[in-house]
């Protein structure tokens, strides 16, 4: 993993995509569509290295309360297919960590904030030799995603034993939008956090930046996140511009360490219709994305 200009994403087990809200050509109807992990070894940068280099895999949640203790997790049946067909090796071969990102808010009261204390070696345990051992899984790390997260105080105890238990080397990330009161006290457990707050306005996402280095972050311990989709349709979504001016922008502190596409799934034509191109292509092709290549040569300072 590179120590700046880093680039992570999120690969989605599917993505449902549909007509286009702004002006033509509209797409067609609602699909889902899956887009293979492979797909990310198809864009490198200029010295042949490829363009992500931390690729978080979604389709994980915890499992329910009355099951937890047989089953910690629950997994969506494209990313099993994803986790068991190679792909993984193959990216991993290539120099990318491959993080599993799980979610803590799947309708159940087992979440990151909520882990029973009398069960928290036994999740812990499993994460370390089921997920990131070479017996089990072998992925990188893992990311924590505590959106909404369900009530509870214990995130700061479950991230230190995690961290105590990993090797060193394996990766804990997590997603920043909500949590800055925390920060304090899970700071050390992370090896890096992305920010979440999705947007297209580049000062105040800088400004959020400042806020976590303030309450004890390193600028070379966050990247920022960009949502890649089209800025006319509304929601918070990051446009092209957007993106470049926050690659090029780093924190008084020092670089950041760099940047976080959501999602690499979504950056795709079909999904995106990106009104700055106006062209509808056939899935997959070269168009594809384009907020991950702008990152790229906004880090490569090309145009």
């Amino acid at each position: 993993m590179r120590t700046s200009d880093m680039v992570a994403a999120y690969w989605l087990p599917s993505v449902g995509i549909g007509p286009a809200s702004g002006p033509p050509p509209v797409l067609p109807g609602k699909q889902n569509v899956v887009v293979p992990l492979t797909d990310v070894l198809n864009y490198c940068r200029s010295d042949g290295t490829p363009q992500i280099d931390v690729i978080n895999l979604m389709g994980c949640t915890f499992n329910a309360p009355d099951d937890f203790a047989n089953q910690y997790l629950l997994f969506d049946d494209n990313l099993t297919a994803a986790l068991n067909d190679g792909s993984v090796a193959r990216l991993q071969a290539a120099g990318i960590s491959v993080v599993l990102t799980i979610i803590g808010s799947g309708g159940t009261s087992v979440g990151w904030s909520s882990v029973p204390a009398d069960q928290l070696d036994g999740f812990v345990d499993y994460l370390n030799t089921g997920i990131l051992g070479s017996d089990g899984l072998n992925l990188d790390g893992i990311d924590v995603d505590d959106e909404y997260a369900i009530v509870g105080d214990t995130l700061p105890q479950t991230l230190a034993a995690m961290r105590a238990a990993f090797p060193a080397e394996k990766i804990i990330s997590k997603a920043l939008w909500d949590d800055q009161e925390l920060i304090p006290a899970i700071k050390d457990s992370l090896t890096f956090g992305g920010i979440m707050y999705y947007g297209d306005f580049a000062g105040g996402l800088e400004q959020i930046f400042d806020n976590y280095v303030q309450l004890g972050m390193r600028p070379d311990q966050m990247t920022i996140g960009v949502n890649a989709g089209p800025v006319a349709q509304g929601g918070s979504f990051t446009s092209i511009p957007t993106v470049q001016a926050l690659t090029a922008w780093q924190p008084a502190g020092g670089p950041k360490l760099g940047m976080m596409v959501w999602s690499f799934s979504q950056d795709i034509q079909q999904f995106t219709a990106d009104p700055q191109n106006q062209v509808a292509l056939a899935f997959p092709n070269a168009g594809d994305h384009q907020w991950q290549q702008v990152i790229i040569t906004a880090m490569e300072g090309s145009n």
